[in-house]
């Protein structure tokens, strides 16, 4: 049977037809099947048709998806602008690449949809071709379950020192991935990508996992930085020669990849009541799933891991998960995170700087370049006026209005500007979720495993907290720099393992410089086990109302000293 596009919206429609016979009785079953989408085939154009008509009806429903292996073709995915936070700036790319920062493919895309189940039955999508997987647009009540999102030769390349004699290294590459050799310079190659080996901007800084540690990964120079001559000496093998070349083990495999976050791998925009369960996400161009103005969260039961069988360690080559000015609740179970560039989860809210104020209307700016272009706010929230340096509250004021009058600039009006001055930032109050994250593991992670600055309540329990290069979790607040937003004033973390963490098990550092106000409240911390191999323990600072009781440390020399404080109050430590 040859089914044409034309053939597949009118099989859609009768289904559609049929099914709304029943309609308010019962959940809408829809067969992917039916409607030419088969294992084994291409599908973008007929997941784009299916996605849109869905769109028409409102009431609850299911697509189905026979269990197997479907394949998306980049080049049969229609071009969006989608304005993803803490992704790409507008001047990341050169103007003679084709790659135009937010203008995204997206594998599937979903827009003005309610109540839809998308039931995988275990099925992968593999998609050829550098883009966002999945993104969602003003939806509610979506359920993504029992689905595999993997990449074919995505711009992840493994290299591993194979041998070492004196100045020389020998490399090793996967041999997945396509590299081409132009008159002397090589470079890696896929779908939409084409990159030189050695390339300052795009591969300056590359991911190693040593061979004596695969659970410990950090960030490296690019391991051809330095080299005197480089050259191939068979295929996917290569010999560089330095003047010294004490920094290379045999079996250390360097990691590189384009630093540009260009595409996630789940964006969810504007939605409610978002859920993500029984899912694995295998390759990541920058962040695994971004949730950005979204109400209530829910991911159970996701593995974000490399594929078992490909041996590879890293599959994310920016944060797993990015939490950005969402409300509610965000919830995330029996979950795995192993082998990203960056945080495992970061929630946040946006500091916007104040540049002009007019009576009731303020313009505000987006200070950092990786975010902007998007309206964060919702009429009717609730707001603060923050003092960028001690990060203290100096007034507040609720939302009556707001809009997007340029690229960096939103504009608002409030019902109150008592205690708001230009140069300071706003916080919204409104947009800081409860946070529960229990039964996780983190592992193999090159920057912080979570990184929370919500007013929200946050329950941090029964998690594992294997290896980490900086804080296990990091509770911060900043107007400065990244701008990500707020004190946090309900904390609980207890009954979790934390073992290699490179850095502090909890570190709570406000940047609110030499200040000596305290930033977040309540924090307690009970029932974990330490494992304090590198003499690593707790540090405090600007915080007030912190129980510290009832955990176990082991391996530690440093007991009596591993609560460090600066300018806390009502420090209680019960060990």
């Amino acid at each position: 049977m040859i089914c044409t596009v034309k053939s597949v919206i009118l099989l859609f429609n009768e289904q559609l037809n049929l099914s709304m016979r029943g309609k308010g009785e019962q959940n809408m079953i829809f067969y992917a099947k039916d409607f030419g989408i088969l294992p084994d085939s291409e599908i973008a154009k007929k997941l784009d048709t299916v996605f849109s008509e869905i769109a028409k009806t409102g009431d609850e429903k299911t697509l189905v998806f026979e269990k197997g292996v479907y394949r998306i073709d980049l080049d049969n995915c229609k071009t969006r602008t989608l304005y993803i936070t803490n992704t790409v700036g507008d001047k990341e790319f050169s103007e003679s690449e084709k790659s135009k920062p937010h203008m995204s493919k997206a594998a599937m895309y979903l827009k003005d949809i309610k109540n839809l189940t998308i039931q995988g039955n275990g099925s992968t999508f593999t998609v050829d071709g550098h883009c966002t997987n999945i993104a969602l647009e003003n939806c509610e009540n979506i359920t993504i379950d029992g689905i595999e999102l993997d990449t074919v030769n995505p711009p992840l390349h493994e290299m591993t020192v194979v041998e070492k004699k004196g100045g020389s290294v020998v490399f090793e590459l996967d041999k997945n991935c396509k590299y081409v050799n132009e008159n002397g310079t090589f470079y890696f190659v896929g779908k939409n990508y084409k990159h030189k080996f050695y390339n300052k901007l795009v591969y300056s800084s590359p991911a190693l996992v040593r061979a004596d540690d695969l659970d410990h990964m950090e960030r490296v120079f690019n391991p051809f930085a330095g080299a005197r001559s480089f050259k191939e000496i068979e295929p996917y093998k290569f010999k560089a020669k330095y003047f010294s070349a004490k920094r290379f083990k045999l079996g250390d495999k360097y990691y590189l990849f384009d630093l540009r976050r260009e595409n996630v791998g789940i964006f969810v925009n504007s939605c409610k009541n978002f859920t993500l369960k029984n899912s694995a996400q295998r390759y990541n161009c920058s962040l695994a799933l971004v949730c950005q103005k979204t109400e209530n969260i829910t991911v159970d039961n996701v593995d974000f891991s490399p594929k078992p069988e490909s041996g590879k360690l890293l599959c994310s080559i920016a944060d797993f998960m990015q939490i950005c000015m969402c409300k509610g609740q965000v919830s995330v179970t029996n979950s795995n995170f192993c082998g990203a560039s960056d945080d495992a989860i970061n929630v946040h809210g946006i500091h916007m700087y104040i540049k002009k104020i007019d009576g009731n209307t303020l313009t505000l700016k987006f200070k950092h370049p990786q975010t902007h272009a998007f309206n964060p706010f919702f009429d009717g929230d609730d707001i603060e006026y923050v003092d960028r340096f001690t990060l203290e509250c100096m007034g507040k004021a609720k939302i009556l209005t707001s809009k997007l009058i340029s690229e960096h600039t939103v504009e608002i009006t409030v019902d109150s500007t008592l205690g708001a001055k230009e140069g300071m930032v706003i916080e919204d109050v409104t947009l800081c979720p409860d946070f529960y994250y229990a039964g996780n593991t983190i592992n193999r992670i090159t920057t912080r495993g979570i990184l929370v600055t919500t007013r929200g309540k946050v329950v941090i329990e029964n998690n594992k907290f294997i290896n980490t290069n900086m804080a296990a979790i990091l509770i911060s607040d900043d107007a400065k720099s990244w701008y990500e937003s707020g004190p946090c004033k309900d904390v609980t973390i207890r009954n979790n393992y934390f073992g290699e963490c490179y850095a502090h098990f909890l570190s709570v550092l406000p940047e609110n410089g030499k200040n000596k106000n305290q930033v977040h409240k309540n924090i307690t911390v009970e029932g974990n086990t330490f494992d304090a191999k590198h003499d690593m323990g707790i540090s405090l600072k600007g915080a007030e109302n912190i129980t510290i009781k009832n955990n176990k440390i082991i391996s530690s020399k440093k007991k009596n000293h591993f609560v460090k404080a600066v300018n806390c109050k009502n420090l209680v430590i019960e060990q």
